[in-house]
């Protein structure tokens, strides 16, 4: 424990008011330094956070986007396979015959990538948000 006597504390009193300065400005500056860096890792922190979510939000827009693209892709496979097939042999008569099979295979397998777009889409959403919860 510290315990200052009656005379050094009148020296000291005499000190601060000779050199205000010299006695007060060592504490007076280590207080600016510490609110000073407290502030600093505040801002610095809050802007790494932004940058944190920033970048979440931009995977999983990324995400979405090359799953959209897919599943477009996947939509439009059985029509381009139906386009070759016409260019190859563009007589009608010999398509007419297998043509009703031909649609309606070529629906249920664009039904079947667009049911699966939207499982993936929702599961894709639900990931998101147990990302952004464990945060």
């Amino acid at each position: 424990m510290l315990v200052v006597r009656a005379p050094q504390a009148q020296a000291y009193k005499a000190n601060v008011k000779k050199q205000p300065l010299l006695m007060l400005g060592p504490p007076i500056l280590l207080f600016a330094v510490c609110v000073a860096l407290g502030v600093y890792g505040v801002v610095a922190g809050a802007q790494k956070e932004a940058s944190d979510n920033k970048s979440v939000v931009e995977g999983a827009g990324l995400d979405w986007a090359a799953s959209f693209k897919l599943t477009l892709e996947q939509t439009f496979a059985p029509l381009t396979a139906l386009s070759i097939f016409v260019r190859q042999n563009p007589d009608y008569t010999l398509l007419a015959p297998r043509f009703p099979s031909l649609a309606g295979q070529l629906l249920e397998q664009v039904r079947m990538h667009l049911a699966g777009a939207r499982r993936q889409g929702g599961a894709m959403q639900r990931g998101a948000g147990r990302r952004h919860a464990v945060r």
